[in-house]
């Protein structure tokens, strides 16, 4: 008996450890969400995602212009043109009769294409296009890991970058106003109608850096981690040091997150946070956006009135803000407390009526709720492509777990080839010809090119003399020729709206003799008047019997464009004069005041130039020489006055300056006799002060960084 219970023990001893075996055999199955095979599927995705955009827009990487001639192009390729052969100037002589060039445009863009450039050895035109080439590849980068985040769902991230690659945009359901290119373009994505047809490539490289910036303000809620709060605070930065329409988005992106997470987590909501971003980002923005770029920035309205909102009238607003936003305030308030998985929801559909409802209410009933509404269509397509995204994803979702079995697979294989056939059938005019926009154009034979070329040949840009120009020749003339001019490309960064009100009056004034007298005034050799038969995009003038007496140096546009010699003009950047003679001493009180500016121009032409020799060590710097100065004389400097300018004689004492006339420089010798002075353009103490606070937070963010990887703040 005791033998067989010892057998029986080992039987099922032996039948526990088989069992055991079993239990131990595991079977492995794929796992999208597993963090070792998610990289991967990302890493794909975004490589199908980056292909697709190079072969659509390749032609982005070749050297030459864009066909519409009309845009902003030739402003950005000039202002960077400038930056490459000038590094390190405070002074733009070739605009608005000089200007700061700190003011010219925010630094990332004109920068980074000089830099390539001179790396590189790329003319300045090729590396503009290959840098937008470089961003417009990224953004799609940009925003899928933006939706990634905010969703946690790849197939919304992958969808909305895919349309925003692919879709035209959503406003050209709404808006028949801007749908006349794009109608012969095939519909394509608006991104490219902006740099096309408007040569704003500095937009559009803002918004690679925007989604992220998003990106990182919202992980700075979810997560709150110092480095978090650094990477919001970084990609803010950038956002605005690229293009001041995609930074003034982005804030009104981040002003919609605030409004929804306030709404959310009203009793948990910490304002530290923003103070803590906000003060960074502008610390890493201060050695530009200094106290001199802010206030030219304020002050642009003057000159453009499109840069101030106009608003509906109060009563209206009143009625809408009463019984329109209040009550879906409350609503949505109602709807968001406590429900986080409602945010996203909330953000996309508030940016996409944001962004598309201020282009909508400008172009249909012709207010401004914020500045120049019609430039924020791209981000309304953002906002749009990514809210699509995440309907598609939950249709997806929903079709998936409605079902079993075969239907079940069956329902959703269908549902997303549907989904994809719908896109391919949105953009199938776009994808058909899509390098339509993008090929790149030769100028060599444009009358701007011509005309550029001949000012180039005609007048010395070291003698001070101007050109007079408007419309498409402005825009071009100093991506092809150094000749300086009155007109510019950055309208924000005139120190004075003296040249608008000028501009004005040559172009569409009534007064021959005020025209000329301004002409005189500004030192300008020569005058383009373009006449309604040239064909050019912007004909600026009226009144053209006001320039029959001038003589005619040479004809463009088989006519259309004629260029006149300034009559009776006294040349040269500097005079010596005594304004004890004359009864104004050089004050202009206003725009109007006639008398004033035709004594200033007697001023000018009376001015002696044989007692001084000057020359231009660089934009910045001068160096005059001065015969016989006799008591109660001072010196015109016909360029715009700034606080920048120092002048300094040989014993380097600091002479007298101020602003004479329509903003032009007045130095006081102080002195008789012969001499010499030195005049330079140099920085304020608000840019040095604003270069050391950025060097400061760059600082201490490498240290915090260094020091406190994943410490919470709050």
């Amino acid at each position: 008996m005791a033998k067989r219970k010892r057998t029986i023990r080992k039987k099922a001893t032996k039948t526990k450890k088989t069992t055991i075996k079993k239990q131990d055999i595991q079977v492995k199955t794929f796992d999208p969400h597993d963090k070792k095979t998610e990289l991967p599927i990302h890493v794909l995705l975004v490589a199908l995602l980056m292909v697709l955009s190079g072969v659509l827009v390749y032609p982005l990487f070749s050297d030459g212009f864009s066909r519409f001639i009309e845009n902003i192009e030739g402003a950005h390729i000039a202002n960077a043109q400038y930056i490459f052969q000038n590094w390190n100037e405070n002074w733009n002589n070739l605009w608005y009769f000089g200007f700061p060039t700190h003011l010219t445009y925010p630094p990332v863009m004109p920068y980074l294409i000089a830099l390539m450039s001179k790396i590189f050895s790329l003319s300045i035109t090729h590396s503009y296009r290959i840098i937008t080439a470089i961003f417009v590849l990224l953004t799609p980068l940009s925003i899928y890991s933006f939706v990634h985040y905010l969703t946690k769902r790849k197939t919304a991230a992958f969808l909305g970058s895919l349309m925003y690659i692919l879709l035209p945009s959503i406003a050209y359901l709404f808006i028949p106003q801007i749908t006349s290119t794009p109608s012969i373009a095939g519909w394509p994505p608006y991104q490219l109608i902006v740099f096309s047809q408007f040569g704003e490539g500095p937009h559009l490289v803002s918004l690679f850096f925007l989604p992220l910036a998003a990106l990182y303000f919202i992980k700075s809620y979810r997560q709150p981690d110092i480095l978090n709060y650094i990477g919001a605070a970084m990609f803010i930065a950038l956002t605005m040091l690229t293009n001041l329409f995609g930074g003034f988005a982005l804030l009104v992106i981040l002003a919609l997150i605030v409004i929804g997470k306030l709404a959310i987590y009203i009793q948990n909501f910490s304002i530290k946070r923003l103070l803590i971003i906000g003060l960074l980002s502008y610390a890493l923005t201060a050695f530009y956006f200094d106290y001199s770029f802010i206030q030219s920035i304020l002050q642009s309205g003057y000159i453009h009135p499109e840069n101030m909102p106009h608003w509906p009238p109060f009563l209206l607003m009143f009625v809408l803000i009463l019984f329109g936003v209040l009550p879906i305030t409350l609503f949505l308030r109602h709807k968001l407390m406590g429900n986080d998985r409602s945010f996203k929801w909330f953000l996309m559909t508030t940016w996409t009526l944001v962004f598309l409802g201020v282009g909508i209410v400008f172009y249909h009933y012709g207010y401004s709720l914020v500045t120049q509404p019609n430039r924020y269509l791209p981000e309304a397509q953002i906002g749009f492509v990514v809210l699509l995204a995440m309907f598609f994803t939950n249709l997806i979702d929903f079709v998936k777990f409605k079902y079993t079995g075969t239907i079940k697979y069956l329902s959703h294989a269908t549902t997303i080839i549907a989904i994809f056939i719908l896109i391919v059938m949105a953009s199938y005019q776009y994808i058909s010809n899509p390098h339509f926009l993008l090929k790149p154009v030769s100028m060599d034979n444009t009358f701007e090119y011509k005309i550029a070329r001949w000012l180039d040949e005609n007048i010395d840009p070291e003698s001070g003399d101007r050109a007079y120009l408007t419309g498409t020749p402005a825009f071009w003339l100093n991506v092809f020729s150094d000749t300086p001019q009155i007109r510019g490309g950055a309208d924000n960064a005139q120190p004075n709206p003296w040249w608008a009100d000028i501009a004005y009056q040559i172009n569409k004034g009534e007064n021959p003799e005020i025209a000329q007298a301004w002409l005189q005034i500004l030192n300008i050799k020569y005058i383009l008047v373009n006449y309604p038969e040239s064909g050019t995009h912007y004909v600026d003038y009226t009144n053209y019997d006001r320039f029959n007496n001038y003589k005619l140096a040479e004809e463009f546009a088989d006519g259309g464009l004629k260029m006149y010699a300034v009559p009776d003009a006294q040349l040269s950047l500097f005079t010596i004069n005594d304004l004890s003679k004359y009864p104004r001493q050089g004050i202009i009180a206003n725009k109007k005041d006639n008398d004033a500016i035709f004594e200033f121009a007697q001023i000018i032409n009376q001015g002696d130039i044989d007692r001084v020799e000057y020359k231009m060590i660089s934009p910045s710097r001068y160096h005059i020489k001065l015969s016989d100065i006799k008591p109660g004389e001072s010196i015109i400097f016909k360029t715009n006055y700034d606080q920048r300018w120092q002048a300094a004689d040989q014993n380097d004492t600091q002479l007298a300056i101020s602003a004479i006339g329509p903003n032009l420089i007045l130095i006081n010798p102080n002195a008789t006799g012969d001499m010499t002075i030195d005049l330079r353009a140099k920085t304020l103490n608000s840019e040095n002060i604003g270069l050391a606070i950025t060097i400061i937070a760059l600082l201490l963010s490498a240290w915090i960084i260094n020091q406190r990887k994943k410490k919470l703040i709050d």
